[in-house]
């Protein structure tokens, strides 16, 4: 027999109309078959909420999610970067963490994530959980030893890492321009194309990243040579971020996570590409000092914004809706529809994700949002802030 549960809540947001107020959701089979304003005698009603399309997290290391607080110092970001290394865990520590945090996303009304992945561990653990999402295996290999060796592993890791349920994908992650070989990179480019593998990259990070590919000089030579991977030049056919970005044009999708830095030249060319999306980390930003990010200037252009909370190596939680206040704090004059959207449909459309949440004949999947009952404000997406 087929299942059906109803919800009651004070508003709820589809993603394709206004807000309805005292509504009900009827959901059979996980399937969303309706939204009424009628009264539903068996609905459980959720009280003073907000039902809104599910939070998508399109950014985050779930393998820090038992630190208490951020690893510091954040600057130099060559520093943290050390700290890192340093902080690095056992498999059986790594384990829970996992766990921890997959825990957190869930109690923080998460219901989507972009995972970057160092170990099997992540798919098994996310198999488990209701998380939707896609597994992003990272990739790591400057010289040009390991970037043959990484290379010729590719094929091998997709099978590896790939998630058993239909709500959970598989993608790659080449980490950042100062961590993965050009000619690595251009394999990972290649295999995304032809698997049909969505990519994650950090770009655009700091000043410091464009300064060591445009001319091998900065913070980023120091610590390559310090920890005696110093590559020699191997950027001599990417000198710009721009460049970067017209690689990762050609794969079948692609996340350029951060984006802190991005000049108007590389706005405008991303502008050109509808298969790729911008993931902003707002309180990681925060957390190292970076200059106001353009996110205003990537949304004039149309470009696909979507939120992530990073890990808890540069973030106090995994609480992404607090990254969407803070958002709503920096950039006040973006509507309250537009930051929910970078939390919600942008993240869907980032990630490919089948359904987002609220759409009636889809898989139902939603977060729930207190509101104040007391507060003056009627216009319901400036309540959901109040």
């Amino acid at each position: 027999m087929p299942i059906e549960q109803a919800y009651r809540a004070r508003w709820v947001f589809p993603p394709e109309s206004e807000p309805i107020s005292d509504a009900t959701m009827i959901v059979v089979d996980g399937i969303l078959t309706d939204i009424t304003t009628q009264h539903v005698p068996t609905a459980k009603d959720l009280g003073s909420a907000a039902i809104l399309p599910g939070l998508v997290n399109a950014h985050v290391h779930l393998e820090f999610s038992s630190l208490s607080a951020p690893i510091a110092p954040p600057l130099p970001f060559t520093d943290w970067i050390r700290s890192v290394i340093r902080s690095r865990q056992t498999e059986d520590s790594r384990e829970s963490s996992l766990l921890a945090g997959i825990q957190e996303c869930l109690q923080t009304e998460t219901t989507a994530v972009g995972e970057i992945a160092t170990s099997p561990l992540s798919t098994k653990q996310l198999d488990d959980c209701s998380l939707a999402g896609v597994v992003f295996h990272e990739v790591i290999g400057i010289s040009e030893q390991a970037a043959r060796e990484k290379g010729n592993q590719l094929t091998d890791l997709l099978t590896e890492y790939r998630p058993q349920r239909d709500q959970m994908n598989l993608g790659l992650s080449p980490h950042a321009p100062y961590s993965v070989h050009p000619d690595l990179l251009q394999k990972i480019v290649q295999l995304s194309r032809s698997e049909h593998c969505p990519l994650a990259m950090h770009l655009a990070e700091n000043r410091a990243e464009r300064e060591l590919i445009g001319s091998c000089e900065g913070e980023f030579r120091s610590f390559l040579e310090e920890i005696e991977l110093w590559p020699g030049d191997v950027w001599q056919e990417f000198r710009t971020i721009n460049d970067y970005l017209r690689l990762l044009a050609q794969a079948d999708s692609a996340l350029i996570v951060h984006g802190n830095d991005f000049q108007s030249n590389e706005i405008e060319f991303l502008a050109t590409q509808s298969q790729m999306s911008v993931v902003y980390c707002p309180r990681t930003h925060a957390y190292f000092q970076h200059s106001q990010h353009p996110l205003p200037h990537l949304l004039n252009h149309d470009i696909n914004v979507a939120l992530g909370t990073d890990g808890r190596s540069s973030n106090p939680d995994l609480d992404l809706w607090q990254d969407a206040r803070h958002v709503r704090q920096t950039f006040p004059d973006l509507s309250p529809r537009e930051v929910i959207n970078l939390a919600t449909t942008n993240g869907v459309r980032a990630l490919k994700l089948p359904s987002d949440g609220l759409t009636l004949g889809e898989q139902a999947r939603w977060s729930v949002i207190s509101v104040d009952r007391q507060s003056s404000e009627s216009d319901p997406w400036h309540l959901l802030f109040a």
